[in-house]
């Protein structure tokens, strides 16, 4: 058993890393930028949150799916997936049929210990806590596309790296510098 110094685990969002999916939030901050952008991504978050009726988690998964039906993995994923030696969890704030769906026609399942959806956990905070309560003292990397989601969760004691997919950034670019 690797010592708590040498136990690395890596944590990968998945919208934005592993690919792009291009969901409603990201086009209202894309077309509004700025705070404008953020105020009306976190309405259409919170509008879920309070309506979380069986209307509302419906369209989200069918909205999900639709877009999860049209995308692939960024070309860099299954490369950096068969290269890396240490467990790899996936924590994201999509629902679970969605994220079970894509990996499994791309084949990506295997390389992941653990899927973390949120159906089970609503704040990628909680995900992040859980994985830590799970496999204790250790070396932790998240890569994740948010800004707010890399400075925020820092704060639990892991490193973190910003992937700028826009920017023409690869897991390996950020992964390795």
């Amino acid at each position: 058993m690797a010592s708590p110094l040498t136990k690395k685990i890596l944590i990968l969002d998945f919208d934005g890393v592993i690919t792009e999916l291009n969901l409603p939030q990201d086009l209202a901050k894309a077309t509004f930028p700025g705070i404008l952008g953020r105020i009306l991504s976190k309405c259409l978050g919170l509008v879920e949150d309070k309506l979380r009726s069986t209307l509302i988690k419906p369209l989200r998964m069918f909205v999900e799916f639709r877009s999860a039906l049209r995308v692939l993995p960024c070309s860099d994923v299954e490369p950096f997936l068969k290269v890396a030696d240490y467990p790899i969890y996936l924590a994201s704030m999509q629902t679970g049929i969605v994220l079970d769906y894509f990996l499994r026609k791309h084949g990506l399942k295997k390389y992941f210990k653990e899927v973390i959806s949120s159906d089970r956990f609503r704040t990628k905070e909680a995900q992040i806590r859980y994985i830590i309560n799970l496999e204790g003292k250790a070396r932790y990397l998240l890569v994740d596309d948010s800004e707010w989601n890399v400075s925020h969760l820092a704060s639990l004691g892991i490193k973190t790296f910003l992937l700028k997919r826009q920017q023409k950034q690869t897991l390996f670019d950020v992964y390795f510098n």
